[in-house]
């Protein structure tokens, strides 16, 4: 099996397991309800299409335009030109093909995240995507219609290419889609758009979504490189709902492939006879602590930073309950006439309201700082206990040395293999993690939509 079609395959397995993905898949392969059609109907059947999965895999895969690769064909790759980042505040990034349409998305923070979770991105034009965040953001209550001027509603874009033509083409997409969505969602907003051709952004983004990718490695691609490789990063993120359960995903990957090589090292060293029990025993210790280090440390981050009652996520929580109120009394006063009495008693409210919305991120701060304190300490035991395995290296005989180095040869393969599973080994891993982080996202979103329409109906 390809690895395009592992990337398929788990991705249709996984998003079956959800409600919402099931009918998006469904209306993406126009599998609608046919009730005169007995012979259609069994595909609305959950169970009939997991079954059918293996046959229907080749299928969907067509009409949804290969999702993981942005549509098209198959055996036909679109080539990446461009990353378009979209900020609001919940801040996204596309990667955008030549024929102009989303090969991969993601979201850069947690709001971010939230924003995308649930909607079908991937395949539409960029026009479309644009249209479908802007949408978002306005039932959200990130956008605000009503009596507020245009520097209420900052949308800025970043477009990066070092293609001349993409870059005028995106440029005039964005200007004229935003104007064009904005005018029909009744929002006055200020747009700007930054072009950047600076390879430095591309190599900066990359390292940022891959840390396991050494900076020398980034600048040694060329730009098109560069942009697939950041495409594929946001694909295998894509299902990581929140910054905190990404970076321990970092975590988890670094300390995958850290093993790798002395994995190899460990055969060679358990393969050595007798008169180098000393040297066995010692190494096993060390790997034997590695280990034990790397698990604290994980153990660390969950109970610091992922774990419901952890002080972060409390402070989480308040700061987004806060917030939530922050934005659904702005849209609120937003929708007041000018000559409304209550509306200078309501600004007063939301000045309050801000106050403690504030008051809150410094709180989320504190906690993050004290967090990272910790899980620092415990790096720091990890990069301690790596620098043992290099001196350890260099103290071996000779004709010991000259083994271990001939066992290290094909380590690259081992590595890229290691990447590659890494994703599914984390989901394996930590999958109630993740699922209860994923319904606390749904959750957060569906509060900030239903507190909104409330409040518009009350009005």
């Amino acid at each position: 099996m390809s690895k395009i079609e592992k990337k398929i395959r788990s991705y249709f397995e996984d998003s079956l397991k959800y409600d919402d993905q099931y009918e998006n898949i469904v209306s993406k392969a126009n599998l609608q309800r046919k009730e005169k059609k007995e012979g259609f109907r069994f595909m609305q059947k959950r169970n009939v299409l997991k079954l059918a999965f293996p046959c229907l895999l080749v299928m969907v895969a067509v009409v949804l335009g290969i999702v993981l690769l942005g549509g098209g064909t198959p055996n036909v790759e679109r080539e990446e030109v461009a990353v378009v980042q979209m900020n609001v505040n919940p801040s996204i990034s596309f990667v955008v093909a030549e024929d102009g349409t989303i090969i991969s998305v993601y979201g850069e923070n947690d709001e971010g995240k939230m924003l995308i979770n649930g909607e079908v991105i991937i395949g539409e034009t960029l026009e479309e995507a644009i249209e479908i965040v802007l949408k978002i953001e306005k039932e959200t209550g990130y956008l605000v219609s009503g009596n507020v001027s245009a520097d209420e509603n900052k949308i800025l874009f970043t477009i990066e290419t070092d293609e001349d033509s993409v870059m005028k083409s995106l440029n005039e997409k964005v200007n004229s889609t935003v104007a064009t969505v904005c005018e029909e969602l009744n929002v006055k907003e200020t747009l700007n758009v930054v072009k950047s051709k600076s390879v430095d952004n591309l190599v900066a983004r990359a390292l940022e979504l891959d840390p396991t990718l050494t900076e020398e490695e980034a600048r040694q691609m060329e730009t098109k490189e560069l942009l697939k490789y950041i495409s594929e990063c946001q694909i295998e993120k894509m299902k990581i709902p929140t910054e905190q359960l990404e970076q321990l995903y970092n975590n988890f990957k670094q300390q995958k492939i850290v093993l790798v090589e002395r994995d190899e090292t460990k055969k060679v060293i358990d393969g050595l006879d007798a008169t180098y029990q000393t040297l066995k025993t010692t190494f096993n210790e060390m790997y034997n602590g590695l280990l034990e280090a790397q698990l604290k440390l994980n153990e660390a981050y969950a109970l610091w930073f992922i774990n419901e009652d952890s002080v972060y996520q409390q402070a989480l929580k308040s700061y987004q309950d806060a917030k939530v109120k922050v934005i659904v009394l702005e849209n609120e006063i937003a929708q007041m006439p000018e000559e409304s009495m209550l509306k200078p008693i309501k600004e007063l409210e939301l000045n309050g309201l801000k106050a403690a919305l504030d008051l809150s991120y410094q709180a989320l701060e504190v906690s993050k700082k004290s967090a990272e304190e910790v899980i620092a300490g415990l790096n720091t035991v990890i990069d301690s206990a790596l620098l043992k395995f290099d001196e350890f290296n260099n103290s071996l005989p000779e004709e010991v040395k000259t083994v271990v180095s001939s066992s290290l040869q094909n380590l690259e393969n081992k590595v890229n293999t290691t990447k590659d599973n890494a994703i599914s080994n984390f989901e394996n891993e930590y999958q109630a993690e993740l699922e209860n982080a994923l319904t606390q996202l749904k959750t957060y979103k569906q509060n900030l939509v239903e507190s909104l329409k409330k409040t518009q109906e009350q009005n």
